[in-house]
Parts: C-alpha cells; sequence; structure tokens
C-alpha cells in the first residue's frame, strides 16, 4: 500500500486503523519522518524557535526530533508554500496527521485532540477533582455495532470506550453497574428506538437522578438551537469548541481518536430567505459506508 492517502475514510486509512486494534491480525507500525538521517539542516547561529517549532520539540523531542529536524521542516514547508496540511500528509508526526488531508472539513479538529492526548493528566484532573462531577454520554447499541461511552470529569476526559453489543436487559445491567461502580453524577443516554427502554428500565431500577434520556437526533433538546441543526449536530460542535479551550485531557488512542475525527459538518438553511446556515452533521450511514 501508498505510505499516504488523502483522507480519514480511505482504504488504506481502514486498513492502518484496522492494525490499531488489539483485536486484529494486523499490526500497524508507524515510522515518523524525522527518523530518517537525511531529513536534517545545520541550525544557524542565533535561530529561534517558533511557538508552533517549540511546542513540536515538547511533544516529540523524546522521541528523537531535534533542532536540526525542526530547521529541515522549515524550509520544506517554504518550499510546500506553507502548507502545513501537505507537510503533514506528506511527513507526519504521528499517524493522524497522515490523514489530515481533509481536516478543514473535519468538526474536531486533529492538532486540538493531540494536544488534549499530550497534556499533563495529572495537573488537569487535579484541577477537576472535587470541583467537577462525574458525568458519563452512552450511545447504546443491540447488534452490530459498539455501545459507545464517554467518562468526564470538569476539563479531564477520564475514559472513552466500548461495549460489545448486547441484548436490552444485558446493556441494562452493565449501565445499572457503571452507575454504581463509577458514582457519576449524571449519565446521558441516546434515548433512539434502543435507548429509551433502557433509559426506562434504570430509571425504574431507581437511577430516575442520575440517567437523563437525551434525543441525539431531534431538536427538542437543542441548546443552541440558532446555530445546530439537532442535538447530534450540537455535541459534535461543543465537543469541538471544548478541545479547543485549552489546556483539557482527553484519555484516548489512535483508534478512538480517528472515531472523534471523522465526522465533517454540511449545513442547512431555515428558510429560503435566512443565509445563517445551521450546523449539520453527514447523516451517520454515509460515514458507516465510506
Amino acid at each position: 500500500f501508498p505510505s499516504h492517502d488523502i483522507g480519514a475514510r480511505d482504504f488504506f486509512y481502514r486498513k492502518v486503523m484496522d492494525g490499531l486494534d488489539d483485536s486484529s491480525e494486523r499490526e500497524t507500525v508507524f515510522l515518523p519522518w524525522y527518523w530518517q538521517d537525511e531529513y536534517v539542516k545545520p541550525v544557524p547561529v542565533g535561530m529561534e524557535l517558533t511557538a508552533e517549532e517549540k511546542d513540536l520539540l515538547n511533544l516529540y523531542g523524546k522521541d528523537g526530533l531535534t533542532k536540526d529536524h525542526l530547521m529541515w521542516r522549515r524550509n520544506k514547508l517554504r518550499e510546500f508554500e506553507d502548507n502545513s496540511l501537505k507537510f503533514k500528509r506528506e511527513y507526519p508526526f504521528n499517524i493522524q496527521e497522515a490523514f489530515e488531508a481533509s481536516d478543514d472539513e473535519s468538526i474536531i479538529k486533529a492538532a486540538h485532540v493531540r494536544a488534549a492526548m499530550t497534556t499533563d493528566y495529572s495537573h488537569v484532573e487535579a484541577a477537576s477533582r472535587g470541583q467537577a462531577p462525574l458525568v458519563i454520554g452512552v450511545d447504546p447499541a443491540r447488534f452490530g455495532d459498539k455501545i459507545a461511552f464517554a467518562s468526564r470529569r470538569g476539563r479531564c476526559v477520564v475514559e472513552m470506550g466500548f461495549l460489545p453489543p448486547a441484548d436490552t436487559v444485558a446493556t441494562f445491567h452493565r449501565l445499572g453497574e457503571m452507575i454504581k461502580n463509577t458514582r457519576c453524577k449524571k449519565m446521558f443516554i441516546d434515548a433512539g428506538t434502543f435507548g429509551i427502554a433502557i433509559y426506562d428500565m434504570l430509571k425504574a431500577a431507581g437511577f430516575g437522578d442520575v440517567v437523563e434520556a437525551i434525543d441525539f437526533g431531534g431538536r427538542k433538546s437543542v441548546v443552541k438551537p440558532e446555530r445546530f441543526y439537532n442535538k447530534r449536530a450540537e455535541m459534535y460542535g461543543e465537543a469541538a469548541a471544548w478541545f479547543k479551550d485549552e489546556p483539557c485531557h482527553v484519555y484516548t488512542d489512535d483508534v478512538k481518536m480517528s472515531e472523534l475525527l471523522i465526522m465533517e459538518a454540511s449545513s442547512v438553511r431555515r428558510a429560503k430567505d435566512d443565509y445563517n446556515a445551521l450546523l449539520k452533521l453527514e447523516e451517520k450511514s454515509i460515514v458507516t459506508g465510506k
């Protein structure tokens, strides 16, 4: 296969992500460009690093990145007419950068997620603990899809994960145990066809003050209806703003990170004479089919 491609939904991308999954028979091995001896240029006397270069050295210095590499990168960017996306695609620092050619269309930006992944967890977590409640979001699934969940305490996403698909009763028991074990303040559940039954069961089991049903595809629970087409779009839009507002921390890996980046935006007009378009996401069937 070629070593890079055009975006986060092509054949090569899917194979790379598959190789990162612990359950896969494949294994993905990533070699960053700065491991190649030829990608260096001597640093001239008096050279000052830019803020971006200082951040890169802080992120990847322990992995072998040097100022000589950054000098070579600076000259290459000049050759690329300062097209940073082209550089990321041709000379990625990490796996995700190799697929950022379409990052302009992604609602959540890879650079913001990567920064959150590398932020000092203990510092952000300590600031959040005791001041912010633990909240959990759940996207239930029955068969053929995984149950997705994320736990957040203030500025820190402490866990993102998947549970195997299961029937309604089994999922009810799993989420009930999660509530008891984590002592979360709130659990927000997608109230789709499958989720509303789980919500009702948890409420009947005594978790009514914890669980809250959210219609991801509807407009009823949208907090900012002047900006977002439905709750699903609002969640992604607000998540993008959350990542951009540093410092924050997210505990995740490249596989789960790809799930955050794959969603692109479109827009919809509220009326023919209204030019303030609402943010709308691509249909889920389109995303999963690519």
